[in-house]
C-alpha cells in the first residue's frame, strides 16, 4: 500500500497539480505559475531553467562533495520522474514568458516512507524578496498533502546558510536520515517537513 501511493503520485497529470498554482485575485506580481512534467518543456524553458540554476548553484557546488557535473545534473533535473513548479515573467518586448524561478521535484519511495523530494529551488536574483520561494514550498506542501506524501525531503550544502535558514523558518527540521545524527563530518545536511497532521489525544 505504501508504495502504490507513490505509483498513483507519479500519474498525477499536471493538470491536477496546476490547480495549486492559481494565482489570487489579489496578487498584482505580473508572475504566473505552471505546474508540468520535465517531458512536458520545450526547449527554451529547459535552457532558461538551466541557466538559472548554473548561476545559482555552479560556484556553491563546485568545492563541495557533490562537486558540479554538468552531464549528471542535466540528466538528474530533466529525468522523465521529474516535476516542476516554473515561475513565469510576461516579457513586454516579446510574447513569450521567462522562467525567473522554479522548484524541481518527484515522489519517491524510499527507507519505507513516502516523499515529495524537492531537488531544486532556484529564484532569479532580481526576483529575490519576493516570496516566491515561500510560494513555491507552500505550494509543494499542498501537492505533497494531497499525494499523501510523509514529508517534503531536501538536501542542503551547509556552506549555503541562507537556504539553510530559509527552510528552518518554514518549518523543516534536519531529518533523521541526515549524515550529522550519526556524528558525521559531512558538508551538507538533510532538511525535512511532516505533512503529517499529528492527531490530538
Amino acid at each position: 500500500m505504501a508504495r502504490q501511493l507513490v505509483r498513483n503520485a507519479l500519474k498525477i497529470p499536471s493538470a491536477e497539480l496546476q490547480v495549486h498554482c492559481v494565482q489570487p485575485e489579489s496578487d498584482i506580481s505580473g508572475l504566473s505559475y505552471r505546474a508540468c512534467r520535465a517531458v512536458e518543456l520545450d526547449n527554451l524553458a529547459k535552457s532558461q531553467i538551466w541557466d538559472l540554476l548554473e548561476s545559482n548553484m555552479k560556484d556553491i557546488l563546485k568545492p563541495s562533495s557533490m562537486g558540479w557535473h554538468p552531464r549528471q545534473k542535466r540528466s538528474e533535473v530533466f529525468d522523465r520522474l521529474s516535476r516542476f513548479i516554473l515561475v513565469l515573467e510576461r516579457l513586454e518586448d516579446d510574447k513569450s514568458d521567462k522562467v525567473v524561478a522554479f522548484v524541481m521535484f518527484r515522489f519517491e519511495h524510499e527507507d519505507e516512507e513516502n516523499l515529495l523530494y524537492c531537488y531544486e529551488l532556484q529564484v532569479k536574483e532580481d526576483v529575490r524578496r519576493r516570496g516566491l520561494g515561500r510560494k513555491l514550498v507552500a505550494i509543494l506542501d499542498e501537492i505533497g498533502r494531497e499525494a499523501e506524501m510523509e514529508k517534503i525531503t531536501l538536501t542542503v550544502l551547509k556552506a549555503n546558510a541562507k537556504a539553510i535558514t530559509f527552510y528552518l523558518k518554514l518549518g523543516f527540521e534536519i531529518d533523521e536520515s541526515s549524515p550529522s545524527k550519526y556524528g558525521e563530518e559531512v558538508d551538507y545536511e538533510i532538511l525535512s517537513k511532516s505533512l503529517v497532521d499529528e492527531e490530538c489525544c
